[in-house]
């Protein structure tokens, strides 16, 4: 299953990424996810598993666990779209 999630949230391209993002995460963060994905990836974030990716990046330098946790949970319910 965590296969075929890989594949379908690589292939789900977004439009606006900035949407995307500001529709989940304050502006700051978005901001924040989109340089830790591109810090990490060396290219900008186009699909579900890239947001998924930076938000997970950008989780890592989070210094309270409970924040981090939360953030992880919102990337996962990032890959969840790519089922719908």
């Amino acid at each position: 299953m965590k296969a075929v999630l890989y594949v379908l949230a690589k292939a789900k391209r977004l439009d606006n990424v900035d949407e995307f993002l500001m529709s989940r995460f304050t502006r700051s963060k978005s901001n924040a996810i989109k340089a830790a994905h591109m810090s990490d990836e060396d290219r900008p974030i186009e699909s579900l598993w890239d947001v998924s990716t930076g938000v997970t990046a950008y989780a890592r330098g989070v210094q309270y666990q409970d924040e981090r946790v939360k953030l992880e949970r919102a990337a996962g319910k990032v890959l969840d779209l790519a089922i719908k």
